[in-house]
């Protein structure tokens, strides 16, 4: 919903997300332009997201989103992806940049490491570089 929208520090509220848990988001400056533009724009809802009728966009019409958007891309394999393997995405990404496990568990608000373990996909050219000293 847009009031769970603070464009000031650029931080959203995840209500009931994955889990049923609550958790804060950061977004970068670039999308929360983006996110100004879209909300003096978009039709009368309650949802920041909504529907042609201003209902609340169905979870399913997202996935088939991430799909299409994945095959216009030309991604192999792009019926594979889901919204899911964007967030697996995003904790590798952010371990690889930030090589902090803690941080990345936060980031996903998982309460157990060994959940946030999974996330964290390295490559065998990564892990062989490590182990032999080589950044």
């Amino acid at each position: 919903r847009p009031e769970h929208i603070d464009l000031d520090s650029c931080r959203l509220l995840v209500r009931l997300g994955k889990g049923g848990k609550d958790r804060v988001v950061w977004f970068s400056d670039d999308l929360r332009d983006l996110i100004e533009r879209w909300l003096q724009r978009r039709p009368a809802s309650e949802w920041l997201l909504s529907t042609r009728h201003q209902t609340q966009v169905n979870t399913r019409y997202l996935r088939e989103l991430v799909k299409r958007k994945a095959m216009a891309a030309g991604i192999s394999e792009a019926d594979r992806v889901t919204p899911h393997t964007l967030r697996h995405t995003f904790a590798t990404d952010l371990f690889r940049s930030e090589r902090n496990i803690l941080l990345v568990q936060r980031a996903l608000g998982h309460s157990s490491i060994t959940t946030t373990q999974i996330y964290t996909h390295l490559t065998d050219f990564e892990v062989e570089r490590a182990m032999r000293g080589r950044e």
